[in-house]
């Protein structure tokens, strides 16, 4: 088996996500639920790790939809969470940016 994955760059970044990147990659054929699973696990770090990185406050009551719709309440949703989503996109791209290095 070949040790290299299409998730190497993942390493540098994090071992949680590159772990979780190649338990998707490798289940692929034979166990595409298993995939399916690591590959919600991979987003729900990764979205925890940027809400972290931009000073989006959270804990372990915060539900992933929360977090995802409404991050900057803490996730307390109040509405629908689409009117603001551009906006919401922006900062936390601009978060990223800056982040980045």
């Amino acid at each position: 088996m070949d040790d290299k994955s299409n998730f190497d760059f993942l390493k540098e970044h994090d071992p949680v996500f590159f772990q979780l990147a190649v338990a998707a990659e490798q289940q692929f054929s034979a166990d595409p639920n298993t995939t399916l699973i690591k590959l919600r696990q991979l987003g729900e770090a990764l979205a925890q790790d940027i809400a972290a990185r931009c000073g989006v406050e959270f804990d372990e009551k915060t539900s992933q939809a929360d977090l995802l719709v409404n991050p900057h309440s803490g996730g307390d949703r109040t509405g629908n969470g689409q009117a603001d989503f551009p906006i919401r996109y922006s900062a936390q791209y601009r978060c990223l940016r800056l982040h980045h290095h």
